[in-house]
């Protein structure tokens, strides 16, 4: 289940997403993903869609939708995010709830919104067979620039929320070492493997900043202080707590909420990449946009209002009481990528109520999605010299301001 040189796949997951922006990024220092890599199931089932088939026709204007003989609208449009996690939450909300054909009726559009729940949102964006799709900020200032493709920003939904996990009462335990970097140190000395997703992930980036800028090790592709290995991303955890890494990424949601929950804890977090690379500077940096072609965007607005009102709402119907939605029945417990009813409790107590109720562990300090949708000017003002700062120490394009945009919708 490791790999010390190619990234492999898990849950049932493609690395196409990764790979595509691999091959993309040359001249960038890695390319950082919205999310986890990962298979999509084509199970497409927010909104009123019934699942589309990423296969919109283009229709001259560089945008892949599908447009009606009368020009005012697309007849459809694709959207896509992955499968399993938060993001699916909200979609099974939108869908629930009929949030789209609501806003469809306010706004007087008529296109149909099909969903595509997969973890190749990046390619099918990228060729043009997604309009709407969900990924990084960061991750669009570097694909707008290696593709030549100016990308809009208009929502945002989750921000970096991964952790750095060791196996609970073992010898990388802050409480055996004395600290986290005592830990990090004891990691570099020992040479046991220590697991990523892969060196295109958004959350390998918030380590890597971290464990550079904040403890001083080398944690680079080519040279790094730490035996680095790629391996599952939702198997991370529970290699961790059987040895087979000394530690790895994850969060509750990404698989360790079975070692998360136990009392005393089986995984132990070092350190939480959202409020480090805040601590550092960089603001509270998104994994999770909602972003368009800026030409799509321009010529239907409207269309993109529709999905920014419905996200909204199914935002903050998940806020106002996010353990009842996650548990109200096993197919949003599914749709969380839980095994039951506890362990999807125990994950939006710690990541979106920030309580814990089951054991010691400290819960962290931002909630693992945004609490508005919207974005205002402060928070664009503090993406882009979060982006700046990124351009500043090689992670992304220095042009990036060239290609992305930000649009609010209010």
């Amino acid at each position: 289940m490791l790999d010390n040189s190619n990234q492999v796949d898990g849950h049932g997951q493609s690395v196409r997403r990764r790979t595509f922006l691999k091959t993309t990024g040359a001249g960038v220092a890695g390319i950082a993903l919205a999310g986890c890599s990962g298979d999509g199931d084509g199970n497409g089932n927010g909104g009123n869609g019934n699942g589309g088939n990423g296969n919109g026709n283009g229709n001259g204007n560089g945008n892949g939708a599908t447009t009606d003989s009368g020009g005012d609208f697309p007849d459809e449009v694709t959207v896509t995010y992955p499968p399993t996690g938060w993001w699916a939450v909200l979609g099974d909300i939108m869908e629930n709830e009929g949030l789209i054909q609501k806003y469809k009726d306010e706004h007087g559009v008529d296109t149909t919104f099909n969903d595509e729940r997969t973890w190749d949102d990046v390619p099918l964006f990228a060729s043009g067979q997604a309009q709407i799709a969900q990924f990084g900020s960061l991750e669009a200032s570097r694909l707008g620039p290696n593709e030549d493709i100016p990308i809009t920003v208009f929502g945002k939904v989750v921000p970096q929320a991964a952790e750095l996990v060791v196996a609970g009462g073992g010898e990388y335990d802050p409480a055996t070492t004395g600290g986290v970097e005592e830990s990090l140190q004891a990691l570099a000395d020992s040479g046991e493997p220590f697991g990523i997703d892969g060196w295109g992930s958004g959350s390998t980036l918030g380590a890597q900043i971290t464990i550079e800028e904040e403890y001083g090790f080398t944690f680079q592709q080519d040279e790094a202080d730490f035996n680095i290995v790629t391996a599952d991303y939702f198997a991370m955890c529970q290699l961790v707590v059987e040895g087979d890494l000394a530690a790895g990424l994850s969060s509750p949601m990404l698989g360790g909420a079975p070692f998360y929950s136990t009392d005393p804890p089986e995984a132990i977090p070092l350190f939480h990449f959202g409020e480090s690379l805040n601590e550092l500077g960089f603001g509270h940096v998104p994994l999770e946009n909602q972003v368009t072609r800026t030409e799509f965007f321009e010529e239907n607005t409207e269309v993109c209002q529709v999905y920014h009102d419905a996200m909204r709402e199914a935002m903050n119907i998940f806020h106002d009481d996010p353990v009842g939605i996650v548990t109200q029945s096993d197919a949003m417990i599914e749709a969380l990528g839980m095994a039951n009813e506890q362990q999807a409790t125990f994950s939006t107590e710690y990541e979106i109520l920030l309580e814990n109720n089951t054991n010691d562990l400290e819960p962290p300090e931002m909630p693992s999605v945004y609490e508005e949708y919207a974005l205002d000017d402060a928070w664009i003002e503090t993406d882009q010299n979060a982006l700046d700062n990124f351009a500043d120490i090689g992670q992304t394009n220095e042009n990036w301001a060239e290609y992305v945009t930000y649009e609010k919708m209010g």
